[in-house]
């Protein structure tokens, strides 16, 4: 089995990369896995946030655990549409190393104007210049002193060029 873990943030196209691969007959799909735990860690209000807190699971190591299983339906694929604000800080990420990690990336400038189009802050806090990755001004490090970790493979989209999209 070839498990894949496909990390994006908001608004870079995951949800159509993951509904190609879910239109594989051999491959599973699931969609933000650790997205229970996040809200749960958090504290943090989404719409439809307690019916996903119910229906997920929130402990990060039985999520992890899970991650590393082969899906109910054994399919030779087993796709992960992860969100990489959803992992915490302070969380062990070695378990990533058993699977195929590959990185979403879409151009910044698509990325906030899709947000734009979404969420009406957005503009405000880019004019501001925060950086809307960790909310501190431009070059912020967090409390560790060092630059959130980047991801080296970029999966581009043809359909970013297209004027109509509205993701």
């Amino acid at each position: 089995m070839t498990t894949i873990a496909m990390w994006s943030g908001p608004r870079n196209i995951s949800t159509a990369m993951m509904y190609s691969f879910a239109s594989r007959a051999d491959c599973t799909v699931w969609d933000e896995p650790f997205y229970a735990h996040y809200l749960s860690a958090t504290g943090i209000t989404h719409p439809v946030g307690d019916e996903v807190i119910a229906a997920g699971e929130t402990g990060y190591d039985a999520v992890v655990d899970m991650c590393l299983a082969e899906p109910a339906a054994a399919t030779p694929v087993f796709y992960q549409k992860h969100m990489t604000h959803h992992m915490l800080p302070g969380q062990d990420w070695r378990w990533c190393l058993a699977l195929s990690n590959v990185f979403l990336i879409r151009s910044p400038e698509r990325v906030l104007a899709s947000y734009a189009a979404k969420r009406e802050e957005v503009l405000e806090l880019c004019h501001r210049g925060v950086d809307l990755r960790t909310g501190g001004g431009v070059g912020y490090k967090g409390n560790s002193g060092h630059s959130p970790p980047t991801g080296i493979v970029v999966a581009p989209s043809v359909s970013d060029h297209s004027p109509n999209r509205d993701n």
